[in-house]
């Protein structure tokens, strides 16, 4: 949510795509906010759905889309936001070449992704479904090969603790998915079904995503001497060519 507060800061009056929408609290945000126009795009069909269910109005829509293959025309939007996106992508280039085509010239590409393994070099993937995780540097360096005035953020920092409780959370989640898959499949389920649902709906009862930007989940700018962050987020903007 404060990622998605700190993207509105840059869609007023504009018309916006917001890639990998998943329940689409955050495409509605952004047009409460002041965007022009928001369409939200998931793979999930059931995400679309309840997407539809809770948040679809005027000025606002939901299709399942591939965000490798965009299905729309070229120059189409003034900006395109994408969160916790392209670590789940095996074709990631063409993701980001595609959200750079329908983008219009000078738009603004908001996305971000988890800081690969702290920063740490050699760490493992902090998720592993994850396909591929980045660096700071590294996905700077990506970014710059499709966009132009690219600016890293940071977000969030890891607490002690905290990493060793996720990771214990994936593998128990592992042990019982590898000898177990349909166990595993029941518990995905129930938690798609009640758990998650429930926590969403939930979230259509936050109306101002901005009282929750406090100096914890407040984006801050990286540079040199900058705390290692939990998560990257890049602004850039699409070029002339």
């Amino acid at each position: 949510m404060a990622r998605y507060a700190f993207a509105a800061e840059f869609v007023k009056d504009k018309a916006v795509l917001d890639v990998a929408c998943s329940w689409g609290y955050g495409s509605k945000y952004l047009f409460d906010k002041g965007a022009r126009a928001v369409i939200g795009g998931d793979i999930s069909a059931e995400a679309v759905e309840c997407a539809q269910t809770f948040w679809r109005r005027r000025g606002t829509g939901f299709v399942v889309l591939d965000a490798a293959r965009l299905p729309f025309a070229d120059n189409s939007f003034d900006a395109v936001v994408s969160m916790e996106t392209i670590e789940h992508l095996e074709q990631y280039q063409d993701y980001l070449a595609e959200c750079k085509r329908v983008l219009k010239k000078g738009g603004a590409f908001i996305c971000s992704t988890p800081n690969k393994g702290l920063g740490v070099p050699g760490a493992p993937k902090i998720h592993p479904h994850h396909i591929h995780e980045f660096y700071p540097e590294e996905f700077q360096e990506l970014l710059s090969q499709f966009f132009v005035e690219t600016q890293l953020y940071g977000q969030g920092y890891w607490h002690k603790g905290e990493g060793k409780v996720w990771k214990m959370k994936f593998k128990v989640e592992n042990a019982i998915k590898q000898p177990f898959p349909k166990l595993y499949q029941v518990i995905r389920f129930f938690d798609m079904k009640f758990i998650s649902r429930v926590r969403y709906t939930q979230l259509s009862q936050i109306v101002d995503f901005d009282k929750i930007l406090d100096e914890k989940h407040k984006p801050f700018p990286l540079v040199g001497n900058s705390p290692v962050p939990k998560d990257i987020i890049v602004v850039a903007r699409k070029g002339s060519s």
